[in-house]
C-alpha cells in the first residue's frame, strides 16, 4: 500500500505537508529497520530521525514513478552503518599501565623514584590543558 502518486509529486517538489504524511507512513518500518540493525531503542530513533532528514534533503534526486519504499530503505540501512562506523571510531581504548612496569623507565624522563607522583599529576594536567585546548575535530581524530 504505497502512497498515492499525487502525495510523491508534492513531496519531491518540497511539500512540507506531504513529508509530513511519509513520515507518518513510513516511521514504523525505518524504525523496524533501525532497531534490527543497531540492536539499540535509542540508537534506532536517533537514526530513525536522520534517515527522515535525509530523505528530506535528497528529495531533488527523487525520479518521479519510482518505488518510494526500496529507497527509504537503503537510506535507513545505510544510515545505521554509518552510526555504527561512528561508533567504532570514538570508541575509547583503555590505557592503564601496570603499577609495576618498567618498560617506562627506559623513556627518557619517566622514572620510579620519589619525584615520579608528583610529575605524572603535572604531565597529566599538562596534557588535559592542551586538549581542552585542540579543537573538537583534532580531539576526535585522535581519539581514534
Amino acid at each position: 500500500m504505497e502512497p498515492e502518486e499525487s502525495l510523491m509529486k508534492l513531496w519531491s517538489g518540497g511539500d512540507e505537508a506531504a513529508f509530513g504524511a511519509f513520515e507518518q507512513f513510513y516511521r514504523r518500518r525505518v524504525w523496524s529497520i533501525c532497531r534490527h540493525v543497531l540492536l539499540d531503542t535509542a540508537e534506532a530513533d536517533d537514526a530513525t530521525q536522520q534517515t527522515f532528514v535525509k530523505f528530506w534533503l535528497g528529495r531533488d534526486s527523487y525520479t518521479p514513478g519510482r518505488p518510494l519504499w526500496p529507497w527509504l530503505r537503503s537510506i535507513a540501512v545505510r544510515t545505521c552503518l554509518d552510526h555504527i562506523r561512528a561508533v567504532e571510531r570514538l570508541r575509547e581504548v583503555p590505557f592503564d599501565l601496570p603499577e609495576d612496569d618498567t618498560r617506562w623507565s627506559r623513556v627518557s624522563g619517566f622514572s620510579h623514584g620519589p619525584e615520579e607522583p608528583a610529575r605524572m599529576v603535572e604531565l597529566k594536567d599538562a596534557f588535559a590543558r592542551c586538549w581542552q585546548l585542540m579543537p573538537g575535530h583534532r580531539r576526535a581524530l585522535l581519539q581514534l
